[in-house]
């Protein structure tokens, strides 16, 4: 019937946002790509038969991947809106 605890209500919004690193994600073009399973099967197999060494292989050669094969979407869209426009 009675308590001893009090509601608190905070408010986040306020706070600076932190810049760090942007977490990893996997693109679904990557897969469509006939080179990626390779890429793949070859970092996993070079960090083997230690499961996180094989996914942070996986995950910098898919970076590397990305980068060399799709480069900077972001500035190929800027640049085709452009010549739309």
């Amino acid at each position: 019937a009675h308590s001893d605890h009090c509601p608190l209500l905070l408010r986040c919004a306020g706070l600076p946002k932190t810049k760090g690193p942007r977490p990893f994600r996997f693109l679904a073009a990557w897969a469509m790509h006939p080179k990626y399973a390779e890429i793949v099967q070859t970092s996993w197999n070079r960090g083997s038969p230690n499961v996180v060494n094989s996914l942070k292989l996986v995950q910098q050669e898919s970076k590397s991947f990305n980068y060399n094969t799709f480069g900077n979407i972001f500035a190929q869209k800027r640049k085709l809106e452009e010549t739309l426009n």
